[in-house]
């Protein structure tokens, strides 16, 4: 069983000093593990970029002594999941939805390089390119919206208590398909839109929890826009946590807008559990995830 913890619990357990073999021998007397998102890693180096150095090697650090004490759950980006779902559908070997043993071994060199405050160009690039696509994306949406008054007023009529169910109605439908369809050309432009198009409907039939979730934080993200006039610089890093975890069992976060993300997104079978700090973060999730 596996708990994705989000950025804000890393940020947790690296302020309470807390003890990796001791969250790890916790959890894994319950039979669940800790999984590091590749996503986290990303959102931790923007410490580096924003002049917070010490801090950054801080967390790093952290989380290069997890990866000492046995750590070996990391989830792929979100993008590498979706192309994994398409590998599998292929009957391709490469369909691995989390790090493959060597490159847990790589990212954990590159960790504990960080720790030491040394970073790469590679990584500021990665960095710029995500900024650049979230506001990308966040344009595009508002834009479209603005756009298009039916689309607009469709999702304006959709009550918040009903935002659930109808997302979840939303998803194997042709609207689903088409946004499903958009992000497979993006990752696989060799491909033919009739060949891409019949790989979305099968990921569909088949539940495939990853184009499942993206496509419920498409529309998600669209009916905020349409109901908020916009949406918040850092709603797409948030969702993008949610999208990582789509593997896992429980999904863990200190904050209550992403644990609302993570309920309306993921599949229905995962935990969704808000970490109050009322507890040590070790404590918390042997109560709260591993009960």
């Amino acid at each position: 069983m596996r708990v994705y913890l989000d950025t804000d619990l890393w940020n947790a357990s690296c302020d309470q000093n807390g003890s990796p073999s001791r969250v790890l021998e916790s959890l894994d007397r319950r039979g669940w593990t800790p999984v590091l998102g590749m996503h986290v890693v990303y959102e931790l180096l923007k410490n580096f970029s924003h002049g917070n150095t010490q801090r950054g090697q801080q967390l790093f650090s952290h989380i290069h002594a997890y990866l000492q004490a046995g750590l070996r759950c990391i989830s792929k980006d979100f993008s590498e999941i979706l192309v994994a779902e398409m590998y599998a559908l292929k009957g391709a070997h490469s369909a691995e939805k989390f790090l493959t043993f060597d490159d847990v071994e790589k990212i954990s060199t590159e960790i504990e390089r960080l720790s030491r405050g040394d970073i790469e160009s590679k990584w500021y690039e990665h960095i710029e390119d995500m900024q650049a696509g979230a506001a990308r994306d966040r344009k595009r949406v508002r834009e479209g919206i603005s756009q298009h008054s039916a689309h607009r007023d469709l999702l304006r009529n959709v009550p918040e208590a009903d935002l659930d169910e109808w997302l979840r109605k939303s998803t194997d439908t042709e609207f689903g398909r088409q946004i499903l369809f958009i992000n497979l050309k993006a990752r696989f432009p060799e491909e033919s839109d009739i060949e891409l198009r019949e790989y979305a409907a099968e990921l569909l039939r088949l539940d495939a929890r990853g184009a499942g979730a993206l496509i419920r934080a498409d529309i998600y993200y669209a009916w905020r826009c349409a109901n908020r006039g916009s949406n918040r610089k850092d709603l797409l890093d948030d969702m993008y946590h949610v999208l990582s975890a789509s593997y896992c069992n429980a999904y863990a976060t200190g904050e209550a807008r992403q644990a609302e993300y993570a309920s309306l997104l993921l599949w229905r079978d995962v935990r969704v559990c808000t970490y109050s700090r009322e507890h040590q973060l070790s404590e918390w999730l042997s109560i709260a995830v591993a009960r």
